[in-house]
């Protein structure tokens, strides 16, 4: 029996073993954690015995049905929750299969939920003959709606009325991936053409980078004679090492790259890059620089990034962000608009050490 073990940058996807149930009674009987999830809740530790009975059983099989894994931090190995799919078929073109995840509250709202569904599409699609994965939600439940849209899901339906949860009948969601899909989504690799000039080395230090440095946010990964450091861009540092890329075959994939070196340029730009995105570090703004600032030209006006603006996402900013609370507690940021139309629109991904980093997006006529 070949057992399944995955690593994201802070976690660990693995198959349950029989010193899990105590994890994994816990987990199916969290009031909170199941909220949306009733049909598959334990209700006594007799259920959850003969549950993950099975479990255990069903991964000696040959045709196994059920992929669920424990997921659990690196560091302290503390349970984050479970994911994974179901399968329903298994055509001549490959499996179908249905999606589903669950996590601890304490978790929600820091991405680890994104970051292993992305670890498990990869595994689905590269080793386990996965063609199509389908998953779902109740329309309220934005968070796990997004996590979905973060990983490139692409939604199907909107069932009105179409399930009764806590009371009453609610709206329903349906997202899919097929391999096809999720294959031309990890070759569009996005490569950040920085300065006037069109040279692909960033020489200044943006503050992300300061504070992934300093161990704020994000992941680090060094190695002999550079380092990479993943937050919200990915930033290669040094020079390239064949040998630690073999190793970490998805650090450069779908994410965006900014070097930080000649000898990382040289490397990018021979990669199968679909299309760029050209990208100004701009000069700092002070409380002496600002009073200087022109007004805006006759019709542009400057409004507050509210949540109706928020679910909008203009330009795909807000994204990372779980929901507009999450964005209002840990962000800020303002839209110009045109006869009523947001046109430019700059939030914030990270305040730092008594700096503010603001990301701008514009039109191109604007």
């Amino acid at each position: 029996m070949n057992m399944i073990y995955l690593e994201t940058d802070r976690m660990i996807l693995r198959d349950y073993s029989e010193a899990d149930f105590g994890a994994y009674y816990r987990l199916k009987t969290d009031e909170r954690t199941m909220y949306y999830m009733q049909d598959i809740k334990c209700d006594s530790i007799e259920q959850a015995k003969e549950e993950f009975a099975g479990v255990l059983w069903d991964m000696t099989k040959k045709d196994r049905k059920f992929y669920f894994l424990h997921m659990e931090l690196k560091d302290t190995h503390e349970q984050v929750g479970s994911i994974g799919y179901t399968v329903l078929d298994r055509t001549p073109v490959g499996k179908i299969v249905h999606l589903g995840y669950f996590t601890y509250p304490k978790f929600w709202g820091n991405g680890y939920t994104s970051e292993a569904l992305k670890r498990v599409l990869a595994y689905a699609f590269t080793k386990d003959g996965v063609y199509r994965v389908t998953t779902g939600c109740l329309a309220e439940n934005k968070g796990s709606e997004r996590v979905m849209q973060k990983n490139g899901m692409i939604k199907e339906a909107e069932h009105k009325d179409y399930e009764w949860h806590d009371g009453k009948m609610k709206d329903r969601l349906e997202y899919r991936l097929l391999k096809t899909e999720w294959e031309k989504m990890n070759t569009q690799d996005i490569y950040e053409i920085w300065d006037q000039d069109g040279s692909g080395v960033l020489s200044a230090e943006p503050l992300i980078l300061t504070a992934c440095k300093a161990g704020k946010m994000g992941a680090i990964f060094p190695y002999p004679g550079g380092c990479i450091y993943k937050t919200v861009f990915t930033y290669l540092c040094g020079k390239p090492e064949e040998g630690f890329l073999a190793e970490h075959p998805d650090v450069l994939y779908n994410t965006r790259l900014v070097c930080m070196s000649p000898e990382w340029e040289e490397y990018i730009r021979k990669m199968p890059v679909q299309f760029a995105l050209r990208r100004e570090l701009m000069k700092p703004l002070s409380e002496e620089s600002g009073k200087k600032l022109r007004p805006l030209p006759e019709g542009y006006s400057i409004g507050a990034f509210t949540e109706e603006i928020f679910e909008k996402h203009p330009f795909d900013q807000g994204r990372e962000y779980s929901d507009y609370r999450e964005f209002a507690d840990r962000a800020t940021g303002a839209v110009v608009l045109f006869d009523g139309q947001v046109v430019a629109a700059s939030s914030s991904f990270i305040s730092f050490d008594g700096h503010l980093e603001l990301d701008v997006f514009t039109e191109p006529e604007n």
